[in-house]
């Protein structure tokens, strides 16, 4: 009984490693928790909602310790330039950034919060 006791604590230790979290300076950890201040005073204290969600949630995502290659993406081999990732290794902020480069997102984000206002007015 003690020795699956001891896999599951081995399992629980190496997916704690291995999550990113020991890799993160002590400044990763303190724009977290500016970011989760930020999601409570908008979610909870519905203090300016459609500002400080996504500020925070891209504090968020820029200091989750050891997230670059998922939100960036691997670059290709010997091609260190933004357009050389391969399609297949593209992250999520590789989209985003092409999208506002390219003047994608802010029309489509000024169309949706004009819609909402106009909306709820």
């Amino acid at each position: 009984m003690s020795l699956l006791a001891v896999n599951v604590g081995d399992i629980f230790i190496n997916l704690f490693n291995d999550m990113g979290f020991m890799n993160g300076s002590w400044q990763n950890y303190v724009m977290l928790l500016i970011s989760f201040i930020l999601f409570y005073l908008a979610i909870v204290k519905k203090f300016e909602p459609m500002l400080l969600l996504p500020i925070a949630f891209g504090m968020f995502l820029i200091n989750i310790p050891g997230a670059e290659e998922v939100l960036w993406g691997v670059h290709a081999e010997g091609d260190n330039s933004f357009y050389g990732v391969e399609e297949s290794s593209r992250g999520l902020l590789w989209y985003l950034y092409f999208g506002v480069e390219k003047v994608i997102y802010p029309p489509l984000i000024f169309l949706g919060i004009g819609a909402m206002t106009d909306l709820v007015l």
